[in-house]
Order: C-alpha cells, then structure tokens, then sequence
C-alpha cells in the first residue's frame, strides 16, 4: 500500500486482521452484517454448499471482536442505508 502513488488505496480482504495486513494500513473499515446474511452471501457467490461456507466462516475472526479492530464500521444488513459508525465516536 505504500508504494501506491493515488491520493487512497482500497484493499479488500475478509482475513485482514488474520493476515496481519492491518499494520501496513491506514484505516480499516469493516462491513458488517448478521451472520445468517453472511452465510447466504457467501453461498451465492462462491455456489457453495452451508457446509462449506460455514467451515470457511470458522476460519474467519469472530465477528464482533473484529468489528472492535475496525476504524470504521458499515452495517450492511439490507435494512438501513447509509449507516455508518465509529468506534471513537461511542
């Protein structure tokens, strides 16, 4: 990331906390959402089975404590739009 020369650099990563890749970043901006809609994402976009998806999710941080981490939060659960928090803001 630091060798970007753009005003910002997204990266996106479900293991960023995992990988250790949050040390080479500025911010990290976590996407939330209830655990059924994550396992019915995950399903679609990969056309897997619950089986699968859920061994993937265990693999995964639990996910309050990395939304914790997170400089930012968006909660996409569908239901709000625009709903974006901070934990320096609580």
């Amino acid at each position: 990331m630091r060798q970007q020369t753009t005003p910002y650099a997204v990266k996106e990563a479900a293991l960023i906390f995992e990988s250790g890749a949050q040390e080479f970043l500025d911010y990290v901006i976590g996407i939330s959402a209830p655990e059924p809609l994550r396992l019915q994402r995950a399903m679609a976009r990969h056309n897997i089975s619950r089986e699968e998806a859920l061994s993937r999710m265990s693999k995964q941080m639990n996910e309050t404590i990395k939304m914790r981490l997170c400089d930012f939060i968006i909660d996409n659960n569908e239901q709000e739009a625009n709903n974006s928090t901070s934990p320096f803001t609580s």
